[in-house]
């Protein structure tokens, strides 16, 4: 009894020195918020502390406990002598030499777990690097276990020659290792395995009807994949082999590159200004995402489900009219990156749970912003498509995933994949300063010089490469549930990247096509021809394409078009985003508004969800950039303090002023000073 009190106490001891040096140093994730408002949810924040201190404590508990069982052994058999200061030194050495091991695993396998949640300097992680390949981490594992487990063999061999004292001691002891064991093994090795379909599986949808099936990447360029023309790397063998029998928008832009504002579009096919999710700051009260393309499949009798990390919470945080959600809370809300709690704290919890029972019972820290779990994602993914293919109904799957969103984070091998094997850099696991908002913004307002722009781009391909191989494994299958050919399959984005190109990085600033065009791949079983599509085309097309080829009637609200109706006289809007910080190469004497900290606001304090304040709404849409596309040429407008500047771009060439005299100039002005109308009116 006293080893146990005593592990017990060592626990909280562990837990409560953990969770207050983690609090002291605190780093909460997302925006930067005014602490008057962060005060108001005190509540939330005693609540976070409470269960992390209970996570932590528990977490510190298997180790103290089942490192102290182990010299409990060592002692019986008189190896070492039973004293409670060699007690400690043995318990706190062999719980260091199991958190470093643990450590040494994310940074070798999965990386991103522990730089997002690092708060000090990468050269203590640099300092690992001797540690971190493959066979030294197995032989690291290997001593620790023969450390740990020797003597408890040793007396289980003997267990019936002792007392009824220690039968019981190593009954407890091996049920304490084995579960130890387990969760190591599910952290490690449990999700690597690809999810087969059941063999006894009863697949029923043999209707008819065609299923769909969505696969999205958050920030996917449409110019980094094969079948738009990219050969470096041969980064998309699975995405291009099914481009080659499929329909291929080559010109398709969103209308606004930010996760929540296209996403919406791209399910209502309506713009950000009718459906009014026009920054990532909004309250579901306040949008009109009536009829979007789930809910009119609802209605035709499909199942509508949806998969997805911390980049698709929009997807649920907005009722589009997905029946099923595997979706974590909203990240843009106080409470979710309250409980999150500080980076610390976070790294030590993410080490023992970033796996399928952390997902479940700290859903908070396994879905931290910047992690990638896009792996463990489709593993879900495919256990759902197994699910729908056995009901009797048609359905729609859509699985959307940070896929190659900043900061580039993918697991071993991709991360690693294309990089320079000598490169130790601030970039070396994912894009550098990604920790927070307060980060990113101050991230882009560096001259591009400053930053690695090789190695980041070796980290964007290395996330593309793991995307291709995630579609290729639900298009497997699609093939062993045997209902391949009874469903279209799309490869969409949300938006595309800056990649320093020109001065900056990030979606969505400026109006440059790496951030508004995107892949769009649509594979229809009964047409397995490659068409490309070569016209200009918006996203919003993209739901009534597909209600089109699954032969129901678009709503009347939805304001896109199926790709089949586009020509040469088609054209397509889009808009700048909010801006987080001064971006280069915006005009100095552009028209301004506060920083993040000043715009926003909590007007739900129930929710916890973060919108912008109403009375700085028509200031930030009044300075955003606004242009209209046809074919290379692309004409955009910027309000300044006084006046504005139109600039006129064709592809490849720089900004100049418009001469509205030559063709196509004059017809584009006309069709942008129609949609800023259109806009006007809609207010």
């Amino acid at each position: 009894m006293a080893y146990f009190v005593r592990s017990l106490l060592l626990a909280l001891i562990f837990s409560l020195a953990l969770v207050g040096h983690a609090y002291y140093n605190f780093s909460m994730g997302g925006p930067a918020i005014d602490s008057d408002l962060l005060q108001q949810f005190w509540v939330d924040v005693i609540r976070s502390i409470g269960k992390l201190l209970a996570a932590s404590g528990l977490t510190a508990w298997l180790l103290i406990y089942g490192t102290q069982l182990s010299y409990r052994h060592y002692v019986q058999l008189k190896w070492l002598p039973k004293h409670i200061l060699i007690e400690l030194i043995f318990i706190a050495s062999s719980s260091a030499a199991i958190i470093l091991l643990l450590l040494c695993h994310f940074l070798i396998y999965n990386p991103s777990r522990v730089v997002i949640n690092f708060s000090y300097d990468m050269k203590w992680l640099n300092m690992l690097q001797p540690m971190l390949n493959e066979a030294n981490w197995v032989i690291g594992v290997a001593v620790l276990a023969v450390v740990l487990v020797t003597p408890l063999a040793i007396n289980l061999i003997s267990v019936f020659s002792r007392q009824r004292f220690n039968k019981a001691l190593n009954s407890v002891s091996f049920l304490f290792l084995a579960t130890l064991a387990g969760v190591f093994y599910w952290n490690t090795w449990h999700l690597s395995n690809a999810v087969e379909p059941s063999p006894d599986a009863k697949v029923a949808n043999t209707h008819t009807k065609l299923n769909v099936i969505m696969l999205g990447a958050d920030t996917l360029r449409a110019d980094r994949l094969g079948a738009y023309g990219y050969s470096r790397n041969n980064i998309s063998p699975n995405i291009d082999r099914l481009a080659a029998k499929s329909l291929v928008a080559d010109r398709m832009y969103v209308p606004l590159a930010r996760t929540a504002p296209s996403l919406t579009s791209i399910f209502t096919s309506r713009y950000p200004w009718q459906h009014k999710v026009r920054t990532n700051f909004v309250q579901p009260a306040a949008v009109d995402v009536s009829q979007a393309f789930p809910e009119v499949l609802n209605k035709a009798g499909y199942t509508t489900s949806v998969v997805g990390d911390w980049a698709a919470t929009d997807l649920g945080k907005l009722d589009f009219g997905f029946q099923r959600q595997l979706l974590p809370a909203d990240q843009w809300n106080i409470k979710t990156l309250i409980a999150q709690g500080p980076k610390n704290s976070r790294l030590f919890l993410s080490l023992f749970w970033s796996n399928e029972i952390g997902r479940l019972w700290l859903p908070e820290i396994f879905y931290v912003a910047g992690t990638s779990i896009d792996g463990h994602m489709y593993q879900l993914a495919k256990k759902e498509l197994q699910y729908l293919a056995e009901q009797p109904s048609p359905f729609l799957l859509t699985v959307f995933t940070a896929g190659a969103h900043v900061p580039f984070a993918s697991p071993a091998p991709y991360y690693n994949m294309y990089s320079n094997q000598d490169y130790q850099g601030e970039s070396k696991y994912v894009m550098a300063s990604f920790g927070s908002v307060k980060e990113v913004m101050k991230n882009m307002q560096r001259d591009k010089h400053s930053f690695d722009i090789e190695q980041i781009n070796a980290l964007y391909d290395g996330t593309v490469k793991q995307f291709d191989d995630l579609v290729g494994e639900m298009l497997e299958q699609l093939k062993q549930l045997g209902i391949a050919d009874n469903t279209l399959v799309v490869v969409f984005a949300d938006h595309g990247v800056d990649l320093f190109e020109q001065e900056s990085w990030g979606q969505g600033n400026l109006l440059y096509s790496s951030s508004y065009r995107v892949p769009l791949i649509i594979y229809d079983p009964r047409n397995q021809k490659n068409q490309i599509n070569t016209f200009t085309t918006s996203s919003l097309d993209i739901a009534p394409t597909l209600l089109d080829a699954l032969d129901l009637t678009a709503p009347e609200e939805m304001q896109g078009q199926p790709l089949s109706h586009a020509d040469s006289s088609s054209v397509a809007f889009y808009e700048s985003g909010m801006w987080l910080g001064n971006m280069p190469g915006l005009p100095k004497d552009r028209y301004v508004y506060p920083n993040i900290t000043e715009l926003l606001d909590i007007p739900n304090k129930e929710d916890g969800t973060f919108t912008i304040k109403p009375e700085y709404l028509a200031s930030i849409n009044r300075s955003r950039l606004k242009a209209v596309r046809k074919g290379p040429y692309q004409l955009e407008r910027i309000m300044l303090r006084k006046g504005e500047l139109v600039s006129c771009i064709t592809d490849g060439d720089q900004a100049h002023e418009c001469d509205f005299s030559q063709p196509p100039w004059q017809a584009l002005a006309d069709e942008l000073s129609f949609w800023l109308q259109q806009e006007e009116q809609s207010q």
